[in-house]
């Protein structure tokens, strides 16, 4: 019951302090939801990765994560945006299972990919209980039927680009007192008002 409480009173404290900003961020042009609601874009150099990722083997595969927004997943403006070059020797037949939390979304063949490596994924809701989007590249990867000989002459790969792209768009911003101010004192510097500045600067603190 404490619990319940706890967040029917932060979310009433979060519509009554935007129902008392919103006259002066409207009076400045801006609006509070198109601050809340802002796509962010991490790719592979964000998470650490310098370079594109090199799979190798007859079953290579790459599991990567990145932290889901608290307020939730807008599927709808929100994807993973993937540059997956195969070797040029591999069977068109080989292929590349794409998977979210375990389940799998996708399945692409070799033969597609030589023809177009970027692939566009959509990201579905997050599932109740995770906290972090989920991806696993899984391949299946050969020349011939015989993997003994396709193994030792180093051919079997798949690369992932560096330029691969997470862009997750939460749809609803952060419903506790620090998110709900931090999604206004957030303010780009250089392209506002000193008012507005003066005035997320008051938010801020």
């Amino acid at each position: 019951m404490r619990k319940k409480l706890t967040k029917t009173t932060r979310s009433t404290l979060g519509n009554l302090c935007l129902r008392t900003l919103a006259p002066f961020l409207l009076g400045f042009g801006i609006s509070p939801c198109a601050l809340a609601l802002t796509p962010q874009v991490i790719d592979l150099k964000t998470l650490g990765y310098n370079r594109s990722i090199v799979l190798r083997g007859n079953n290579p595969e790459f599991e990567i994560s990145v932290p889901a927004p608290k307020g939730g997943l807008d599927s709808k403006t929100s994807f993973v945006r993937l540059h997956l070059e195969p070797s040029s020797l591999l069977n068109e037949n080989s292929s590349v299972r794409l998977v979210l939390y375990g389940e799998p979304i996708k399945v692409i063949l070799v033969k597609s990919l030589q023809n177009n490596p970027f692939v566009t994924l959509p990201l579905p809701p997050v599932p109740p209980g995770e906290s972090f989007i989920n991806l696993s590249i899984q391949s299946e990867l050969f020349i011939s039927n015989d993997s003994r000989q396709d193994l030792p002459n180093g051919n079997l790969f798949l690369k992932v680009g560096k330029d691969s792209f997470f862009q997750i768009t939460p749809l609803f911003s952060d419903d506790s007192i620090e998110g709900f101010f931090k999604s206004f004192y957030q303010c780009p510097r250089n392209s506002v008002s000193p008012k507005l500045r003066w005035l997320c600067g008051c938010i801020a603190f």
